[in-house]
Formats: C-alpha cells, structure tokens, sequence
C-alpha cells in the first residue's frame, strides 16, 4: 500500500532525488563547509517566519534538522556537485560546447570586418575599432564574453574556429551567419585555458537547457545506476 501510495504521487520525484543523493555523497560527501552553509541556508529562511519550524513540522519535517539533512545539505552538495562535474567530464564538455573567451565585433558588411581585422592587425586599439566599425544594429561590445555552441548569435564557424586556434588576438577571417543576412563577424580570441576559465565556463554553459540532464546522464552511468518505471 505504501509503495502504491508513493508511486501514485510522487514515486519519480523520490527515487530520482534517493539517486542523486548517493551520487552526492559518493562524489561529494560531507564536511564542515557544507553543514555550516546548510545551517546559514536554514538561518536566513527561517528569518523570515517567526514560526518556521511549526510550518516545517506541518509540511511532513520532523524538526529543523530533517529538513536541513533532508533539504539544504543535498542543495549545498548539489551547488558543488555541479563545479565538479565540469572537472570529471572536461574532455566532453570541450567537445561538446566548444568553449573559448572571445571579443566579437559586428560589422554590416565583409569590406568592413576586413577592414578591421586590418586595423586589429596594424595595432589598433580595440575601442577605436569598435567605434569605427561596428554596426549600428550590433549588441556586442568590445567586452569578453565567454563563447559556446549554445550562442545562437554568433556564426557557428566563428565558435568552431575560436575553439580549434591555439594562439590568441583576432583571427584573420571574415564570418557570417547561416540565414543568409548581410552582416558580418570579427573575432578576438583572449583565453583558451580551460580550468583557468572554469568557473566562467560554468555559470554560461550550465544555464543552457539540457544540462541538468546531461550532468546527472554522466554519473549516472558512471556509477552504473538503473532507473526502473
């Protein structure tokens, strides 16, 4: 009856957050940092409701620390979780998103992104090639961003050949988008250092959507787990 019960509301829920949490402890386990930061986590919800606990206990919690140990300690796992993944499965997130610390500069034609990798070339400052060339209609600024396959606004050429140069500074190519519009591209490559770049990497590339499921996929099977319906 129990299991049918389960089953019946939240039986998916449960069983994917019991697997996730043997993969937090086994990967990330448990120590002070995370206890304290579960605590303050609690400390600054609780703050807010002058009967948080009461309200802990009628949601199905027996107390604040089972809902601390059930609750806060998987999120602050989950937190570090995520930043280890991105250093098990480099090689593949490489691959993958193809990612590298660009510059990009928007021109409205070809002549005029030629004539500012010239420019670039000859010893331009950035600005001044930026305020001379850019299209009126472009959203980049002479800002580092970081570049992934997950930017639909950037020629997909672009981002391959930012990945695959092995030297910084501005890559002597023009480049356009697939859908057949007029403008053209610039690239100044800054960095390619992976783990230099990580926490970067991280914060753009796990906002795209199907990350989540693309991290848990990996340990998953690297830990030889079996969901069943």
């Amino acid at each position: 009856d129990e299991y049918n019960l389960i089953k019946a509301s939240n039986g998916g829920a449960l069983t994917l957050q019991l697997a996730k949490n043997a993969v937090y402890d086994e990967v990330i386990g448990m120590d002070d940092d995370i206890r304290k930061a579960a605590q303050e986590s609690y400390d600054d919800l609780a703050s807010d409701y002058s009967d948080f606990e009461d309200q802990l206990k009628q949601m199905g919690y027996e107390d604040k620390d089972d809902y601390i140990d059930t609750v806060l300690i998987p999120e602050q796992q989950g937190n570090r979780l995520q930043t280890q993944y991105f250093k098990d499965n480099k090689k593949e997130i490489e691959k993958t998103y193809k990612p590298s610390i660009v510059t990009i500069l928007k021109c409205d034609d070809d002549k005029t992104a030629q004539k500012a990798i010239d420019a670039l070339k000859d010893g331009k400052e950035l600005q001044e090639v930026y305020d001379t060339y850019t299209s009126a209609d472009s959203s980049f600024s002479n800002e580092e961003i970081v570049c992934t396959t997950l930017n639909t606004d950037i020629p997909t050429r672009l981002i391959n050949q930012a990945y695959k140069t092995k030297d910084t500074g501005v890559i002597d190519e023009v480049f356009t988008m697939d859908d057949g519009t007029t403008y053209s591209y610039v690239a100044i490559v800054s960095d390619k250092d992976y783990d230099k770049n990580l926490s970067k990497y991280e914060e753009t590339i796990s906002a795209g959507e199907n990350f989540e499921k693309e991290m848990w996929v990996y340990y998953f099977t690297k830990y030889d787990l079996k969901i069943y319906d």
